[in-house]
C-alpha cells in the first residue's frame, strides 16, 4: 500500500503446509538421494519513507517457523538514505539474518553423506554513493562487505528416506567463516551521445575458514579481512565510442 505522502508498506504470509524433498541438498552423484524439509510458515513486513525527501528510510523484517522443535530463522533489513544535493546522495543497507537449528550438508565420510544442525548467522554492510558534476559526468562508489559463520552442534548421517541419523564417530570439525570485501570507485564521461569513457578502481577480498580459529566478533573479523593478503587491487579504462552510420555511409 501507499499512503498520500508516498509512504509504502505492506506483509505477507508465506509457508509450506506439507513436508518437501530437495534433492540438490544431498550433493550426491545418485540421483534418487534426497532430504526431507519440514512444514514451515513465514511472514514479513516492510515500510519505505518517500524517496523524493532528502532523508528515506526502509526496514524490512522477516520470520519463519519450522515444523521442528526450536527451528527458526529471522533477519532484518535497513536502509537509511540520504540526498545532499541534487547531485551527491548515499544510500547504506544493513542485513542481518540468523538460522537457528537449521539443518544441512556439511561434507562426506566415504559413502555417508554427514548433515548437521547449526546456527547460522549473516551481516551485509552496502554503501552506495554517486555524485554528479553534472548530467554528462559521475563518480559513483559501491562497498559491500558480507560475513556469514556457522557454527554445528550435532552430526547425522543422511538416510535413504530423506530423513537423518545422529551420527557419533565423525569427529572433524565443519564450523565455517566467510567473509568478502568488493570495493568499486568509478568515473563516468558521455563526452558525446552514445560515447562513453569510463574508469574504474576496484578492490576485493575474501576468506574461508574451517574448524574454530575464527572470531565470532564484527570488529577482528573485518580487520583480518582489509589486512588480508589476498586483498586485490585493479584499475580500467574503457572506452566507448558510437558511430552514426547515416553520418559516415559516404566514406563506403
Amino acid at each position: 500500500s501507499t499512503d498520500k505522502k508516498n509512504n509504502s508498506f505492506g506483509m505477507g504470509l508465506n509457508g509450506s503446509p506439507f513436508k518437501t524433498f530437495d534433492f540438490y541438498e544431498a550433493r550426491s552423484p545418485n540421483e534418487e538421494r534426497f532430504f526431507t524439509r519440514p512444514e514451515r510458515i513465514g511472514s514479513w513486513m516492510y515500510y519505505s519513507s518517500n524517496y523524493n525527501n532528502k532523508f528515506a528510510f526502509d526496514i524490512n523484517p522477516y520470520f519463519t517457523f519450522f515444523n521442528e522443535p526450536n527451528r527458526q530463522s529471522f533477519g532484518i533489513d535497513l536502509g537509511p538514505r540520504y540526498r545532499f544535493s541534487d547531485k551527491f546522495s548515499l544510500n547504506y543497507s544493513f542485513g542481518y539474518g540468523i538460522s537457528k537449528n537449521d539443518i544441512g550438508r556439511i561434507g562426506a565420510d566415504g559413502a555417508d553423506i554427514i548433515f548437521a544442525r547449526r546456527n547460522v548467522s549473516t551481516i551485509t554492510n552496502n554503501l552506495l554513493g554517486k555524485y554528479a558534476i553534472n548530467d554528462l559526468m559521475t563518480f559513483n562508489l559501491e562497498i559491500r562487505n558480507y560475513w556469514s559463520y556457522t557454527l554445528n552442534n550435532d552430526i547425522y548421517n543422511l538416510q535413504n528416506d530423506g530423513g537423518v541419523l545422529e551420527n557419533t564417530t565423525f569427529l572433524e570439525n565443519r564450523n565455517r567463516n566467510f567473509s568478502s570485501w568488493n570495493l568499486d570507485l568509478s568515473y563516468n564521461w558521455i563526452f558525446t551521445p552514445g560515447s562513453q569513457i569510463s574508469i574504474l578502481y576496484r578492490s576485493n577480498s575474501a576468506i574461508s575458514q574451517r574448524g574454530d580459529g575464527f572470531s565470532q566478533d564484527f570488529g577482528p573479523n573485518f580487520r583480518g579481512l582489509i589486512n588480508n593478503q589476498t586483498l586485490n587491487h585493479a584499475l580500467s579504462v574503457s572506452f566507448r565510442y558510437f558511430i552514426d552510420y547515416n553520418q559516415v555511409k559516404h566514406v563506403f
